[in-house]
């Protein structure tokens, strides 16, 4: 028998595949956006994927383009209060 004596099953850490989000050119997407520190939701809205790479994914969403990305190094400061 596998695995860690005195183990009941459930899941493995690390085990099974890895989730991942997949969006491709011209794909829709909808957008949600809400506020925290208000009870504020905006109506959803449709984008469209006008560019996908490994590194950023860039939505149209009426006339605007929105870019999703990681930080390169350095470009963000991030302070523990």
């Amino acid at each position: 028998m596998a695995g860690k004596k005195g183990t009941t099953g459930g899941p493995r850490p690390g085990s099974g595949r890895p989730a991942y989000f997949k969006a491709r050119h011209d794909d829709y997407l909808i957008i949600e956006r809400s506020s925290i520190d208000e009870a504020k939701f905006s109506p959803p809205e449709l984008g469209r994927v006008c560019g996908v790479n490994e590194k950023e994914l860039e939505l149209q969403i009426g006339n605007e383009i929105l870019v999703i990305r990681f930080p390169n190094d350095g470009e963000i400061e991030v302070s523990l209060k």
